[in-house]
């Protein structure tokens, strides 16, 4: 087959033609798209993520400033209206909206956009952002106005309606209202939050918030604090100015973003960067967020790959104990929490641990077997009136540990933030936490770094070096594994030794499987036996075993 060249224009008057032609091609395209631009819509980042998680009763988006965070909350709230979403083909399964149970949403319903304030919010950036999105044709009429001309009722020829108010109004206009959906546009004060809530009771109904966090704190205390659990009632998702980029599919410079964030503080700049919440801008691990791959569904850890226990022990709070385990790949997978405020001495503590690997199952399958236990050094100070150290204790009732490496916690803590690095899209990180340890979560979002008392002191003196001591203690277990240095070569090997060794069968004709562990490095002399010294005193304490000698 042969190609036929285009027919050249012969002429300036035919060339002016073809382009004159092309222009108008290119105008009609243009109001084709711009009369139903929702049909045209392409999520990018976190969006799409964003519009699927429709089921979740709220959905946080903490976005930076031209990140995209407006114009995805304008879209879902136009499909919510519609009952579906554009964009997307009629078998996709995200076409139709859905409520929380997952039934298909209702048309017509009932939502209400929630702003700042009516006279900047509504007319500069939510009126313009629905009107242009909103398909030619969809609506009734044109929006009804208040008493100010500010548009705040807009009814759907399919006859849903969109409410709009503001942070402004009193707490009693947001009591008692039912709808289907909510839209918070920036943060909402707390009562206005829950008032709308409150209204979505009725429908199973859904609310979004879409916000720079600079203000309102208690959405990271009440939301985000139990975000993207495994009942996946509230989703988190961080929106970046970056996303933004015309190089990641959207519409500013990198030149315009790096002069908009050139000339602002630190914590400001991450809040409008990154969309991290303002207060803990200054957290000691700010990589770290309640999502993939970071924050995964839990699965069940395979039985080759072994694990790690560390207990860190407290006077006055509960025992925090975590379990970890390598894969083949010494990625460091956690994978259990215990910090039971009703556990308060070490033998409710150490029952419980039994209970959770395994010890004597009632319906006989094997313990799980821990490579090594390891405790904070703390718990080797002795206890007045026992005469006992913690760590004794533990050993007592058959859970021997060997003391955490404590020394540089700066290296502890620049080897879990080089973990967390994921150097390119298809890589995981050295550290995944599993959904069901909230615990531990709770810790890498509120664990931040000191600040001196007033911003004159930190203009002159810089930034602290020292992170707060507060929602660390798992944080602590997680630096013990990274300083030990462990490997799941290292720990195999050590599970294997372990296994063989006589005095595992010494102790009380225990099952071989669910013996106390002993350090690699604890190897017996020749002619030492392997029995503890807990065993050979008959479990005794120091005071007692030393009044019978």
């Amino acid at each position: 087959m042969s190609l036929v060249e285009p027919k050249k224009p012969t002429n300036n008057l035919e060339n002016f033609n073809n382009a004159r032609e092309l222009l108008l091609k290119i105008r009609a395209l243009k109001a084709k798209v711009e009369a139903n631009k929702i049909r045209y819509y392409q999520p990018r980042g976190h969006q799409g993520e964003f519009h699927s998680a429709d089921t979740a009763e709220v959905r946080v988006v903490f976005g930076g400033n031209r990140s995209g965070k407006t114009t995805c909350g304008a879209v879902e709230a136009i499909s919510h209206s519609l009952g579906y979403r554009p964009w997307l083909k009629k078998g996709h399964p995200d076409y139709y909206v859905r409520l929380a149970n997952g039934d298909p949403i209702p048309v017509p319903n009932v939502g209400r956009i929630i702003c700042e304030n009516f006279e900047v919010n509504v007319v500069q950036t939510i009126h313009p952002k629905l009107m242009e999105w909103l398909p030619a044709g969809a609506l009734a009429s044109k929006p009804q106005c208040n008493q100010r001309g500010v548009p705040v009722r807009y009814e759907f020829k399919n006859g849903s309606i969109i409410h709009i108010l503001s942070y402004d109004q009193d707490d009693r206009a947001f009591e008692g209202p039912s709808g289907h959906w909510a839209w918070f546009d920036e943060p909402p004060p707390q009562r206005k939050f829950t008032g709308i809530k409150r209204g979505l009771v009725d429908h199973e109904g859904t609310c979004w918030l879409t916000m720079t966090p600079l203000a309102e704190p208690w959405i990271n205390d009440v939301l985000v604090g139990r975000a993207n659990e495994q009942d996946g009632r509230i989703r988190v998702f961080y929106f970046s100015i970056w996303d933004n980029c015309i190089e990641n599919g959207g519409v500013l410079t990198r030149r315009a973003i790096e002069s908009l964030l050139e000339s602002l503080p630190d914590d400001e700049r991450i809040a409008r960067e990154l969309g991290l919440p303002l207060h803990l801008a200054g957290l000691v691990f700010h990589e770290w967020r309640p999502s993939p791959p970071f924050w995964i569904p839990a699965f069940e850890v395979p039985d080759n790959w072994p694990r790690v226990c560390v207990i860190d022990p407290h006077p006055r709070k509960p025992i925090a104990v975590l379990w970890a385990a390598l894969s083949p790949d010494n990625i460091v997978f956690v994978y259990r929490t215990l910090f039971d405020n009703s556990l308060r001495t070490v033998h409710d503590v150490a029952e419980q641990i039994k209970m959770l690997e395994g010890w004597d199952p009632i319906d006989g399958s094997r313990a799980e077997y821990v490579a090594m236990r390891i405790i904070d050094t703390s718990a080797n100070e002795q206890e007045r009136t026992s005469g006992e150290t913690v760590a004794e204790q533990f050993a007592a009732y058959g859970i021997t540990c060997v003391d955490a490496y404590k020394r540089n916690k700066d290296a502890g803590i620049n080897a879990i933030r080089e973990a967390l690095r994921v150097r390119s899209n298809w890589h995981r990180p050295g550290l995944v936490v599993m959904d069901c340890c909230t615990e531990v979560k709770q810790n890498f979002q509120n664990y931040v770094w000191e600040r001196w008392a007033t911003s004159r002191q930190q203009g002159t003196k810089g930034d602290k070096q020292t992170a707060v001591k507060a929602n660390d203690d798992f944080i602590d277990c997680i630096r013990y594994v990274f300083q030990m240095r462990l490997t799941f070569n290292m720990l195999r090997a050590l599970e294997s030794k372990m296994r063989d060794k006589d005095w595992e069968r010494a102790l009380d004709g225990m099952p071989l499987d669910i013996k106390p562990n002993r350090p690699q490095w604890a190897t017996p002399k020749k002619g030492r036996s392997w029995v503890t010294k807990e065993a050979r005193r008959g479990r005794r304490s120091p005071g007692q075993a030393k009044r019978s000698r």
